[in-house]
């Protein structure tokens, strides 16, 4: 606010006071994330995974179908603009997939020289949760792999093959 100064006339006639300083509305932060809010909503997609609308768009995100996505999103969510965002954030599941795809898993074994056959112990193998856009999987590696080389099914066992992207 401008200067005022002690004259009875004028743009800043009036008597000097300070303002006060009112402490925002509530409703100014209507619709922001919480710690909360964002927690229960990664444990949902974690223990729902994604809805079968969300997983067709994902299908047609990888296949750069942006544009076809986008309408496709939009007849079931029912706004441009919250199909936009939502384009967004399955696009961005889809990079922390690739991401975390390309990470090596590393561990010290106690004994390396024991056949992939046998049986799964706990102390060969290391598991690693991939981000929410694999819906809590939990990938069990040994040695050094690429993760990219492992798929888990349904049934949460060890599948050797090629990436699902």
């Amino acid at each position: 606010m401008a200067l005022r100064y002690p004259m009875a006339v004028g743009l800043n006639k009036g008597h000097k006071v300070t303002k006060n300083v009112s402490k925002p509305r509530h409703s100014r932060r209507r619709g922001r994330l919480t710690k909360h809010t964002n927690y229960v909503r990664d444990m949902i997609r974690e223990v729902c995974g994604f809805a079968p609308y969300e997983r067709r768009a994902m299908e047609l995100l990888k296949v750069s179908k942006d544009k076809r996505a986008l309408k496709f999103i939009k007849k079931r969510v029912g706004t441009h603009i919250r199909a936009k965002r939502k384009r967004e954030e399955l696009s961005n599941v889809l990079a922390a997939m690739r991401k975390a795809a390309s990470v090596l898993v590393h561990f010290h074994a106690a004994d390396k020289d024991i056949p992939e056959t046998e049986q799964f112990t706990k102390e060969r193998f290391i598991g690693l949760t991939l981000p929410r856009g694999w819906g809590g999987l939990t990938i069990m590696a040994e040695g050094e792999r690429h993760v990219s080389h492992m798929v888990a099914d349904k049934r949460r066992e060890l599948v050797w093959g090629n990436a699902p992207f």
